[in-house]
């Protein structure tokens, strides 16, 4: 039997995960989008304020929009997410200053 060379071998596993990085890119870019009159996030109903609205609605260990900003319970990842940001645009400054742009 004869043995495969490494070097192919490596070449054909980042060709099979460019492959898989693109179906998933096209599978986001090509995603149906709600009409923007159906887009909202909903209120939490008063009676379940009352009760338990810390336990289940209160994040825990991060918070992805503005509402729980500063909230001194999550101040441990709020101070990771910029270094998160940047290894996630693999540190390209250009990039980062595109999507701001764009935001």
């Amino acid at each position: 039997m004869q043995e495969e060379n490494p070097q192919i071998t490596e070449l054909s596993n980042i060709g099979d995960q460019l492959d898989a990085d693109a179906s998933i890119i096209d599978l986001i870019v090509n995603a149906p989008r709600p009409h923007p009159s159906t887009t909202r996030i909903h209120t939490v109903p008063s009676l379940v304020k009352e009760t338990d609205y810390e336990k289940y609605f209160v994040p825990n260990q991060v918070s992805i929009g503005p509402k729980y900003f500063g909230h001194p319970k999550l101040q441990l990842v709020e101070k990771l997410k910029p270094s998160f940001a940047m290894k996630l645009l693999l540190d390209d400054k250009e990039l980062l200053e595109r999507l701001c742009t764009k935001l």
